[in-house]
């Protein structure tokens, strides 16, 4: 992947928009804790909205160009699916927009920053902005819900802070999309728009996993499977050596991740290193080790699906 110089301060600026908005959600969820009983609904879809906007600050900031944006706005539109069987149909509608708001965003950041679809890059451009437009439909119909049934009006102070929110969420979401939009593949470095014999030959390798299946199956196997891809990525990323490191044994690696407590932090943390390497020396641009290291302690889903991500992209490169 390449960035358009252009496309830099925006990722920087968009990122700083999601931590204010994600500290304003840490905030909202203190507050409801001193409310008394609120529904086990309403705290999961607080805890989504913030795990969702930290991993697309640090997507941002850290310029990602992966998956990692994509997951972040997929925890958004998981999150509005809670709302979406309101009894009032203001919020109901509310929320489906918001739905479909982040499932496109989602959509979108997956088809520019992978792999997984780059047939139709160039048939979605054009719509880009579709999203920014489905989150402004919402908010009219929150606007209607505010002040036909809350009787919280359009006054004082409460109505400035909700248009800045409503304003960083419109302007943080449209910076996003932007920057994704424009950050392109580079096909001559490492097979970014790949010919069919070396996307073919990647699928033949044991390491390849397409990554829709793979999250398919680290979400429904219960653990099988994460198991197995420790297995399989140990095995792979010996083909790097590293300094003071000689080959892992995968059977070791398992058993230790499995019944040794965080040792999977360690073990994270190292396959990214060696993963990285890998990278490098295929010349793609790869730093995903401190990022795998930290989301593994907070999310630990995504780190796998960031190292799959890569290591697809390294088993496809004309270089490897």
């Amino acid at each position: 992947m390449q960035e358009k110089k252009a496309a830099q301060p925006v990722a920087i600026a968009a990122g700083i928009l999601f931590i204010l908005m994600e500290l304003d959600q840490i905030y909202s969820f203190v507050r409801s804790l001193g409310f008394g009983f609120i529904s086990f609904s309403y705290y999961l879809r607080l805890v989504l909205v913030i795990v969702g906007l930290g991993v697309i600050a640090v997507a941002l900031v850290a310029r990602q160009k992966n998956i990692v944006l994509g997951i972040g706005f997929g925890f958004l539109a998981i999150s509005a699916l809670f709302s979406l069987s309101a009894s009032l149909w203001a919020i109901a509608l509310y929320s489906l927009f918001r739905f479909i708001t982040y499932s496109l965003a989602a959509f979108l950041s997956v088809v520019y920053l992978t792999e997984f679809a780059p047939r139709i890059r160039e048939k979605t451009r054009m719509f880009w902005f579709l999203p920014v437009i489905c989150l402004g439909v919402g908010y009219v119909f929150y606007f209607i819900y505010l002040g036909k049934y809350s009787g919280m009006g359009f006054s004082g102070i409460n109505t400035v802070t909700l248009f800045l929110s409503l304003l960083a969420q419109i302007v943080g979401l449209l910076l996003a999309l932007y920057w994704a939009v424009n950050t392109e593949t580079v096909s001559n470095n490492y097979g970014g728009q790949y010919a069919g014999s070396n996307a073919s030959a990647g699928a033949g390798n044991s390491a390849y996993c397409g990554l829709f299946v793979h999250v398919l199956l680290l979400l429904f196997t219960f653990g099988i499977w994460l198991l197995v891809w420790i297995y399989r990525m140990t095995d792979f990323t010996n083909k790097v050596e590293m300094d003071g490191e000689g080959d892992r044994n995968p059977t070791t690696k398992l058993l230790l991740c499995m019944f040794i407590p965080f040792y999977q932090l360690y073990w994270t943390y190292k396959t990214a290193q060696r993963i990285d390497r890998m990278a490098n020396r295929c010349s793609i641009p790869s730093d995903i080790s401190t990022l795998c290291l930290v989301l593994e302690i907070f999310v630990p889903i995504v780190p796998p699906i960031i190292m799959q991500d890569k290591v697809n992209t390294i088993v496809n490169s004309s270089a490897f």
